[in-house]
């Protein structure tokens, strides 16, 4: 992911040149290949990918192009040579990033690969605390900044479920105006969660959970994440429309109290 730059007070490039980029990327186009050492592993990991789809060349040359990468450190005029050439091939012939894109979606969208990556990706996961952790780091950074939020809003056209819409309606109801909106992503983050309802001027959260989406462990851990931010936080148990009718008096009973408290 981006890296935090103190100085310019925004994301930059992760190969270290210092350009600045959005926080949802890594590398400016072009340099991810900067400083990047590979290992055997990969080296024979790719001349295996390339003996499936490329056939007719041959295992001598293989071994050679695996032997090239194994090691090797790329200069900073290697990476600026590889992109400009792929530059100059996408503009010399419009139709070939169209090409690549349908071929790289028809491969990674396939079940196998679908699955293929789910497994490492559980195994990783389970296998190693240190990247379950620096992925969570990851994620947190992410929806920490409101335009990555805006944009997952948009591109995935988020808006409230049926659930959401009905305590919204009672929301507004009693408490017009007090409440906004926020499980969509649009209006930010708040410790890089997306509250179902946040009142920003009381610093009053509401959220729905229920099951198969919630566990039950998961309202106290959410409900003192909020507090540690100075929000009150009430969560609401629901399996469906109806109980958000039966639940909703809790809910504004609780929000009545804070509201006068403040």
């Amino acid at each position: 992911m981006a890296i935090w730059n103190e100085e310019k007070q925004s994301y930059c490039c992760e190969c270290g040149c210092g350009e600045v980029i959005d926080s949802w990327k890594s590398y400016v186009r072009g340099h991810q290949s900067r400083g990047r050492v590979y290992s055997q592993e990969h080296c024979d990991r790719l001349s295996e990918i390339m003996r499936s789809k490329v056939p007719f060349i041959s295992e001598e040359s293989r071994q050679k192009m695996a032997r090239t990468k194994t090691g090797v450190s790329f200069t900073q005029e290697h990476c600026d040579n590889i992109s400009r050439g792929c530059r100059k091939a996408y503009m010399d012939n419009p139709g070939l990033s169209v090409l690549n894109s349908e071929l790289r979606k028809k491969e990674f969208q396939s079940p196998e690969r679908l699955e293929l990556a789910s497994t490492c990706h559980r195994k990783a996961l389970d296998s190693d605390p240190a990247y379950r952790e620096k992925l969570s780091e990851a994620q947190k950074r992410l929806w920490a900044d409101p335009k990555h939020c805006r944009m997952m809003a948009e591109a995935f056209n988020r808006k409230p479920n049926k659930v959401e819409q009905e305590l919204l309606l009672y929301l507004e109801e009693d408490f017009p105006g007090l409440f906004e909106y926020w499980g969509d992503g649009r209006q930010g983050s708040i410790a890089g969660k997306l509250p179902d309802f946040v009142c920003p001027s009381k610093k009053l959260i509401i959220e729905i959970f229920g099951s198969p989406w919630h566990e039950l462990e998961e309202v106290e851990s959410r409900t003192k994440l909020f507090e540690t931010l100075g929000y009150g936080c009430y969560v609401l148990w629901v399996d469906g429309p109806m109980d958000v009718a039966t639940g909703y008096y809790e809910v504004s009973d609780w929000v009545k109290l804070k509201v006068g408290d403040s």
